[in-house]
């Protein structure tokens, strides 16, 4: 990461830091968001340019279960 302040960062979506060549991590730090956030907002991005579907939508599970652990994965019911 460059010694340049948050605020130099202000008005750069994480694409574009991303295309300048900062990893999730130090764009999580510039932007004073958790990494996964910014790897959503990148990724979210991305898809909204390539006119694909969002990758961190789900229609079918609920919105309360969505981030609540509530979801069955990699073998657990």
């Amino acid at each position: 990461m460059t010694s340049k302040s948050k605020s130099t960062w202000r008005g750069l979506s994480a694409l574009q830091l991303f295309r300048q060549g900062h990893d999730t991590s130090s764009i999580s730090k510039l932007l004073g968001i958790s990494e996964a956030a910014a790897l959503a907002q990148v990724s979210q991005a991305r898809s909204a340019e390539l006119h694909r579907a969002d990758p961190y939508h789900h229609p079918n599970v609920p919105k309360s279960k969505r981030h609540s652990g509530l979801i069955g994965y990699a073998g657990r019911p």
